[in-house]
């Protein structure tokens, strides 16, 4: 975005974005779902059918369990990179109707892990 971007521009690209991804995701839509954005249960499952896998981690769980798995190969965990920040960043728009959005689109993920707010 250029220097005019604002946190309304923020927000309302980012809830069209999410409406087109509930679209998307549902199959009501002529794009593909692209990786970037498909759900976490449909990315397993695409996994599965090549090969099951043997571990799934939550983030909350992440560096331990990287790091005992690395241990387990007899190796070191690399640090894992800090999340980039945005111009605007996602603390700034997020808010309960933004969250709807959200768990509207990405319901099978909310449903399948468990999954509560952000924040």
């Amino acid at each position: 975005p250029g220097p005019d971007w604002s946190i309304d521009a923020q927000l309302a690209a980012f809830e069209g974005f999410l409406q087109f991804l509930e679209m998307n995701l549902s199959g009501q839509t002529a794009i593909r779902v692209d990786g970037s954005w498909a759900t976490q249960a449909e990315t397993l499952r695409g996994f599965a059918e090549f090969c099951s896998p043997d571990f799934v981690f939550r983030e909350e769980d992440l560096v331990r369990a990287l790091s005992e798995l690395a241990a387990s190969l007899g190796k070191a965990a690399p640090a894992l990179e800090e999340p980039r920040e945005d111009a605007i960043p996602l603390s700034a728009i997020y808010d309960e109707r933004l969250e709807a959005a959200v768990q509207r689109a990405y319901q099978r993920d909310y449903m399948t892990f468990g999954f509560g707010p952000w924040r």
